[in-house]
């Protein structure tokens, strides 16, 4: 028997939601082959979506690890909508008060057991 019921879930994540005070794209690139047989990177831009952007802190053991790979970059830690698809690498356009920035994703916690958030680290990119 589960501790919290799907509605339960629903409702928190809806809550969650309703916080982000920010808006983001996901920004993919694959390399596609050209007609003479050789690769370019393609980018896909996804559609808007809600987020917060924080500055990232070392609050626990696996972000303490994150921080320290990253070094003296500036870290920001971005939350997405639940079970939101991305990977390290990919890129986010966010418009945070009426100011975009780049930030490519370093780390994303999840997917997680009652996921309310998907959040990653990211690093500022010009």
């Amino acid at each position: 028997m589960p501790m919290l019921t799907d509605e339960e879930i629903d409702s928190m994540r809806e809550t969650t939601f309703a916080s982000l005070p920010d808006t983001c794209r996901i920004v993919s690139s694959v390399l596609a082959t050209t007609a003479g047989g050789g690769t370019r990177p393609t980018v896909t831009i996804g559609p808007a979506l809600a987020c917060s952007v924080v500055p990232a802190m070392s609050s626990a053991i696996n972000e303490a690890a994150v921080m320290e790979r990253l070094g003296n970059l500036e870290a920001w830690m971005v939350s997405l909508p639940p079970e939101t698809a991305i990977a390290e690498k990919e890129r986010l356009d966010v418009l945070v008060g009426g100011v975009t920035r780049r930030l490519e994703v370093q780390a994303v916690y999840g997917p997680e057991s009652f996921e309310l958030e998907r959040r990653v680290v990211c690093t500022e990119v010009s």
